[in-house]
């Protein structure tokens, strides 16, 4: 399996808050990643970031299915659902601006999802 390496960060600056999480090489379904900026939420970022991508790994991991992507579409769907879940939480009724990035790393494949002003590419 190749390894892509992304150190987990944290960092605000000018009001915008970023933080990647990545579950490191030793799975056989592939490895995870996950990046999200979240420039809108002062002090709320942690929790919601952290939320996200628990909801993200724990269910790709734990869908029982053999098929990577099928797993990864299946985590999307239950991370949107807590975003929903969070949006109606909030007084305004959505999490304002939100840019992530989900990445799927499987043998010389990258599946990856993404949302707002986000992007991805390899070099």
């Amino acid at each position: 399996m190749n390894f892509l390496p992304w150190q987990h960060i944290s960092f605000r600056e000018q009001d915008s808050f970023l933080k990647t999480f990545s579950d490191g090489p030793k799975r056989e379904k592939g490895q995870l990643y996950f990046a999200i900026d979240l420039p809108d939420h002062p002090g709320a970022e942690d929790s919601l970031a952290e939320r996200l991508w628990r909801t993200l790994h724990d269910r790709f991991f734990n869908e029982s299915s053999d098929d990577q992507y099928y797993c990864l579409e299946q985590a999307l769907k239950a991370t949107n659902e807590v975003m929903a879940e969070e949006a109606q939480k909030r007084s305004e009724g959505n999490l304002g601006r939100v840019h992530a990035i989900a990445a799927l790393l499987e043998g010389a494949s990258l599946h990856f999802s993404h949302l707002g002003q986000s992007t991805i590419g390899l070099i």
